[in-house]
């Protein structure tokens, strides 16, 4: 895959978002399906669950077609220093 994958646990792949700059707008999302794509295709034999930390992620996790998502809320991304006008 185009995308740099690890294993750091057993039953665990993480592919990373590696795209540059803050956030996920249209240029980026179009980059990142090929990738996306690309990894459901590596994982169609396997049972899915998505972790994020941002809903902005939320189109790309469900092209996975997890079991389940996770959304991991423990920041309020709007109290960050200089945070993005979608926050």
């Amino acid at each position: 895959m185009g995308a740099k994958q690890s294993s750091p646990q057993r039953h665990r792949t993480e592919a990373p978002n590696r795209h540059p700059g803050p956030g996920f707008h249209a240029d980026q999302l179009a980059a990142l399906e090929p990738l996306i794509a690309e990894l459901s295709a590596e994982l169609s034999d396997t049972t899915l669950l998505a972790w994020l930390y941002t809903p902005m992620a939320l189109p790309l996790a469900e092209a996975l077609g997890p079991e389940a998502m996770v959304y991991d809320c423990m920041d309020e991304l709007s109290l960050f220093l200089e945070p993005l006008p979608s926050c």
